[in-house]
């Protein structure tokens, strides 16, 4: 009994250190899988909008007691949210998002360490990481802050289409986020058939759209580019009406070279024709000459033998009559019918002749008609060189026309970029003017205490313009440099006398008053801006201009 009581008291401490080590084992190879998952896409907010940052634990798992942070990496001091024990630490966060951060208690059993961001401004912009240090987690996410107005649209003129007789319109816009479409619309409302739109999207990941459009002339000539995004319901819209010179020039060239066209089609085809012609008779022509340089002997052939027919006929009568004085009645006879035979070889030699005479004068009459044919051809060679230097004058006066429309567009397109260099010239003037009054506005309104910078950006001046000591102890002095801030507080028995100046300069610069350890030189080309704030958080005094 002894034994076995003294085996349980052994055995006793072991099993809940058995359960302890399980426990621990079991809770790190769960922690080994956790993952914090964020968005795979950019957020996007609007100035003044509050959001929140997605981040959780995957899977869910309760973080009350873990140190959280939320952090960007681009700021000094960089976290955006500090959480301890549940207890959110406002004095360690960066001064741009005191008062603005926070978590949602009730889901961080769930593993819900969502941030939001109340009152977001543009220098908010850039990439988020939420972190538990102890567990070594981390996901980022990319924030993306779009202003409250984007661009106008632009249309302009950019040529003209020759082959549909039309006008090529360009409309462009920028500062749009997320991506944009742009319409094309006729005076009536109708929407017109546009190529494909131009995006390009910048480093600030706003995107600029463009789209090109070929119109032609219509009732009202008046034609309307919208630019629209349906998710932040903003819209853009920009008319245009181009005036009926343009349309005209092109719609009257388009007949004009088409007929110019065909007449000369229509010539080149009487070329060819009267060629073929020309080509049929002159075989014709080289057969009747060969011809006629035959029959040439034939007719002195011809007068021979009816120089000896004659000779032999009188040859043949003295013989006859010879015959009959010897002969008598038969001899006779045989006269007579040689007779009959050489009239009938007379007759057939009248008709041959007859024949070749006809045929000398249908050769005469088809050599009359080839000559005719001949100057007809010139005629009409004539004409059509006439016609063709007619419709080279009528081309050389389109193309002076058409050379003049261009040149108009090259004008208005030159007014039109005048008009918008001017347009935002003014813009800028109008934006210098009011931001150097409310610098000077708020120089006089503010206490007696000056700010002043030096021209080289090394050192603050902070000058006592009153009759009194001013106590600054736990004071704040901001600075703003680009859009980025950082701030400096004054120890709490810091004061400056009547008139005195105070210098405050950064950490390489020699001899100031007070050391700025967050503060750099800056150059003329920075914007800046400086404020000093008391302790109840009104603002005494403020400067946003180089000099002093």
């Amino acid at each position: 009994m002894l034994h076995q009581t003294d085996g349980l008291s052994l055995q006793s401490p072991i099993r809940p250190l058995s359960v302890l080590v399980f426990y621990l084992l079991l809770t790190h190879s769960c922690r080994g899988q956790l993952q914090l998952i964020g968005p795979p896409q950019p957020i996007v907010a609007l100035v003044g909008d509050d959001i929140i940052l997605p981040c959780h634990l995957k899977p869910e798992m309760d973080v009350t007691a873990e140190p959280l942070e939320w952090k960007r990496s681009d700021l000094i001091p960089e976290l955006v949210h500090v959480m301890r024990a549940g207890r959110s630490l406002e004095n360690v966060k960066n001064p741009s998002y005191r008062g603005r951060t926070s978590l949602f208690a009730d889901e961080l059993k769930r593993g819900n360490i969502s941030l939001k961001l109340s009152n977001v401004q543009v220098s908010d912009q850039g990439t988020y990481r939420c972190d538990i240090p102890l567990w070594n987690r981390q996901s980022s996410l990319q924030l993306v802050v779009v202003p409250g107005a984007v661009a106008s649209a632009v249309i302009t003129l950019s040529g003209m289409d020759r082959v549909r007789g039309g006008v090529l319109l360009d409309c462009a816009s920028r500062g749009w986020y997320p991506q944009p479409e742009v319409l094309w619309l006729d005076g009536e409302g109708n929407l017109l058939s546009a190529g494909p739109t131009e995006t390009v999207r910048g480093p600030d990941h706003l995107y600029t759209v463009s789209s090109r459009v070929t119109v032609e002339k219509r009732h009202s000539n008046s034609f309307t580019c919208r630019v629209q995004q349906r998710t932040t319901n903003q819209t853009r819209e920009t008319h245009i009406t181009v005036p009926d010179d343009f349309f005209t020039v092109q719609s009257s060239s388009v007949p004009i070279i088409t007929g110019l066209a065909v007449s000369l089609a229509v010539c080149i085809l009487l070329i060819l024709f009267l060629l073929f012609v020309v080509w049929r008779w002159r075989p014709t022509t080289i057969k009747n000459k060969r011809s006629s340089s035959d029959e040439a002997p034939e007719g002195q052939k011809e007068i021979r033998f009816k120089t000896n027919g004659t000779e032999d006929q009188c040859v043949t009568a003295d013989g006859e009559r010879e015959q009959l004085m010897t002969d008598g009645p038969e001899p006779v006879q045989l006269v007579q019918d040689n007779g009959q035979k050489k009239s009938r070889h007379l007759q057939r030699r009248e008709e041959e002749q007859q024949r070749r005479e006809e045929e000398l004068q249908r050769r005469e009459e088809e050599q009359q008609r080839r000559e005719e044919a001949e100057k007809e051809v010139q005629t009409l060679k004539e004409e059509l060189e006439t016609k063709k230097n007619e419709w080279q004058m009528k081309l050389h006066e389109e193309t002076t026309k058409r050379e003049e429309a261009e040149r108009q567009v090259e004008t208005l397109k030159e007014l039109n970029s005048k008009v918008h260099a001017t347009t935002c010239e003014e813009q800028e003037h109008h934006s210098h003017q009011e931001d150097s009054s409310s610098a000077n506005h708020s120089s006089a309104s503010g206490s007696l205490l000056v700010i002043g910078v030096d021209q080289q950006g090394k050192y603050i001046h902070l000058t006592n313009t009153s009759n009194e000591e001013q106590q600054l102890g736990g004071w704040r002095l901001e600075m703003q440099v680009n859009r980025k801030n950082i701030s400096f507080t004054f120890e709490k028995s810091f004061s400056v006398k009547s008139g005195d100046t105070v210098t405050v300069s950064c950490m390489m610069c020699p001899s100031p008053d007070l050391w700025w350890k967050d503060f750099k030189p800056f150059s003329p080309a920075d914007r800046l801006k400086f404020t000093l704030i008391n302790i109840t958080g009104e603002i005494r005094h403020e400067l946003r201009s180089l000099t002093e």
